[in-house]
């Protein structure tokens, strides 16, 4: 083995170790279903490929926002096993703008290098008129690392055909650059806020992480290396 050969091989391992390959997200077209998600109350995968969430307690199951059958606030009822604490979420951390009852949430953990970019493209449902009262304000949120901020909700949603059994409805996309490498706790879901008197919907799809473009600097370095090493073996040869 040559001076070029051992030198390439020392940079491919720099980089690899540079790079973690660990876990990284899974089944983001939902072309596989739900394989990789941990589904939270009512969530299906549909035909599109995407998934589809409700409040509409479809399933049966408890999918209480922390909240008990008194109606006290959920931060005062602490339910457990309620939403927020099984998407990961500090009691509270919903009640965006009033008070969150019940939703469904799909989440996952991953590992992402600082730089990559989560997306996905959403399009929320809901039979809230907004307009006929400020406090029906039902609304999906995105959860990372714990840190809940609101997708969309009933206020910035307009009447639109072709929503099937809701009645209002908006388009959207998220991204979100990752500041530092390690696990990533995400959460996706729907809530109702203030009351669960009608139902709210959240489908998402083409959740996906995009590597980090390498740095100039660091490409230059391989560069570099590659000139050196190139070089060294020319004057070997002589």
């Amino acid at each position: 083995m040559n001076t070029l050969q051992h030198t390439l091989i020392a940079l491919s391992l720099g980089v690899a170790a540079s790079t973690s390959f660990a876990a990284p997200l899974s089944n983001g077209s939902f072309a596989n279903g739900l394989t990789g998600w941990n589904a939270i109350g009512d969530v299906a995968a549909t035909g599109a490929p995407s998934a589809l969430l409700t409040t509409a307690f479809a399933d049966g199951g408890d999918d209480a926002v922390n909240a008990n059958a008194s109606g006290l606030s959920p931060e005062l009822a602490n339910q457990a096993q309620g939403l927020e604490e099984r998407a990961g979420l500090s009691i509270g951390a919903l009640d965006l703008g009033g008070v969150a009852y019940e939703g469904s949430a799909l989440t996952q953990s991953f590992f992402a290098n600082a730089g990559d970019v989560l997306s996905f493209n959403f399009r929320f449902l809901t039979n809230e008129d907004a307009a006929a009262s400020v406090f029906n304000n039902d609304g999906a949120f995105v959860a990372i690392n714990g840190a809940a901020s609101l997708l969309a909700s009933a206020q910035g949603a307009s009447s639109v055909n072709g929503l099937g059994a809701f009645a209002f409805g908006s388009n959207g996309s998220f991204t979100y650059t990752f500041t530092q490498s390690g696990t990533v706790n995400l959460a996706i879901g729907v809530f109702d806020l203030n009351d669960s008197a009608v139902s709210s919907g959240l489908s998402i799809s083409g959740v996906n992480v995009t590597p980090a473009v390498p740095e100039p600097s660091s490409v230059a370095l391989v560069l570099a290396g590659l000139l050196a090493a190139g070089v060294a073996q020319r004057r070997a040869r002589r």
